[in-house]
């Protein structure tokens, strides 16, 4: 931990690294983040910016575990409203779908420059735990419907590829076509409910 700080001092740091890291992430990318630029705004000299995190790549993990944890508290907050099947399936793709055509930290990972950057810099074991505890939240979720009978009985780790799969859709969605992106994805995600879902009762 960074010396000469009061616990609470380290935590206004971290806190404030984080928020700036987000704000320059969304803006500029990370590749033009600079460091220099998140220690200014966090009020730190740019070397202690090394005491909290090894690098920027190493921020924009963190940056973007904790953005992990709200997209997973709005979803499960959403779902729990719905009662029939296939609409909470569709409404959960759909959700994933609008958040990667719309929120800046998930088209910034959507981008294939920055996503090769960011899996060279980032060392192999953090981004493995990273994408584990991502997994791990998703397929939770779909065990938990198919005990509650809305999804139907397959490999729950199965479904969830299929579900992340249209993340890498929005990666190539300049080469799919921008005219008819949306109708590509609209058709994907009514394939995975009509084939998932449990029908209404």
């Amino acid at each position: 931990m960074p010396k000469g700080f009061t616990d609470s001092e380290k935590k206004r740091i971290r806190k404030k690294l984080i928020e700036t890291g987000r704000e320059h992430f969304e803006r500029f990318g990370v590749r033009k983040t600079n460091v220099a630029d998140l220690a200014r705004e966090a009020g730190i000299a740019k070397g202690t910016f090394y005491l909290f995190f090894d690098s920027k790549e190493d921020l924009f993990l963190t940056v973007n575990e904790e953005f992990d944890k709200q997209l997973q508290r709005e979803a499960a907050r959403r779902l729990e409203k719905s009662k029939d099947p296939k609409e909470t399936f569709r409404e959960f793709l759909l959700y994933v779908v609008d958040l990667f055509d719309t929120d800046p930290m998930l088209k910034l990972a959507a981008d294939k420059e920055e996503f090769e950057r960011l899996s060279h810099k980032i060392p192999a074991r953090e981004f493995r735990s990273h994408q584990k505890s991502t997994n791990e939240f998703f397929t939770k979720l779909i065990k938990k419907w198919q005990q509650e009978g809305l999804i139907r009985d397959h490999n729950p780790e199965v479904i969830v590829g299929a579900v992340k799969s249209l993340y890498f859709v929005f990666m190539h969605r300049v080469f799919i076509g921008e005219d008819i992106f949306h109708e590509v994805s609209d058709l994907l995600i009514e394939s995975l409910v009509n084939h998932l879902a449990i029908g209404s009762k």
